[in-house]
C-alpha cells in the first residue's frame, strides 16, 4: 500500500541526531527572562516617572507616577510596576518562561530550523504574551471595588507590558542561539516558519 501524501508545506524534516545544550539554554533563558523583565520594568518605571514629572507636574514628589495622569500613562505605569515586581513571582514566571520556550524555540533545532528570525520572532511573541497577561489583569485589579477601569488604561498596560516582554524575549532568543548554536550543530538544511 502507498503512504498518503502530505498536505501543506513541510518546513523541515526532523533529524536523527541529538542536538546538544537545548535543555541548558532553556533553563538559563527562563532565569534570564525573569531578571530581564524585572530590570526593563524598573527602567520603565524610572523613565516614566521622569517623563510624567517633566510633562505634567514638576512639583510632584518622586515616586508619584500614575496618580492624576492620563489613563494611558497610568496603564504604562501599571505595566512597569507589574514587570518590576516580576522577581517576586519567580517561582511561577521562571517555569512559565521555560515551558513557553521549551515548546516553541527549543524545538526548532530538532526540526532543523536555522533561520535566526524564527527564533527571535517566537521568543518575542511568547515574551509579550507572558508579560502582558498579568499586567492587563493588574490593570483590572487596580480598579478596586468600583470596578471601573478605562479602555485607555488597559491599552496602556497591554502596550507597555507587550513591549517589555518582547524586549526580554529578544534577549532570551539571543542567549538561546548563543548557547545552542544550531547552525554549527545541524549543518546544511535551512527552513523558516511563517
Amino acid at each position: 500500500m502507498s503512504e498518503p501524501a502530505l498536505s501543506g508545506r513541510v518546513y523541515a524534516e526532523p533529524g536523527p541526531e541529538r542536538v546538544k545544550r537545548v535543555l541548558l539554554a532553556t533553563l538559563l533563558c527562563g532565569f534570564a527572562a525573569c531578571v530581564l523583565v524585572t530590570l526593563i520594568g524598573l527602567v520603565t518605571v524610572f523613565a516614566l516617572n521622569f517623563v510624567t514629572q517633566v510633562l505634567f507636574d514638576p512639583s510632584a514628589p518622586i515616586g508619584v507616577t500614575a496618580t492624576g495622569q492620563p489613563d494611558f500613562i497610568q496603564g504604562l505605569a501599571i505595566a512597569g510596576f507589574a514587570s518590576a515586581f516580576n522577581w517576586l513571582f519567580g517561582y511561577l514566571t521562571i517555569p512559565a518562561a521555560m515551558i513557553a520556550l521549551g515548546f516553541s524555540v527549543a524545538r526548532f533545532p530538532r526540526r532543523r530550523i536555522l533561520a535566526t528570525q524564527a527564533y527571535l520572532r517566537w521568543a518575542a511573541i511568547w515574551g509579550a504574551i507572558l508579560v502582558a497577561a498579568p499586567s492587563v489583569f493588574g490593570a483590572f485589579a487596580v480598579a478596586g471595588p468600583s470596578g471601573s477601569v478605562s479602555v485607555a488604561t488597559v491599552l496602556g498596560a497591554l502596550t507597555g507590558a507587550s513591549a517589555i516582554g518582547a524586549l526580554a524575549g529578544l534577549a532570551c532568543a539571543g542567549l538561546f542561539l548563543l548557547i545552542v548554536r544550531p547552525g554549527s550543530q545541524i549543518g546544511t538544511v535551512d527552513a523558516s516558519v511563517f
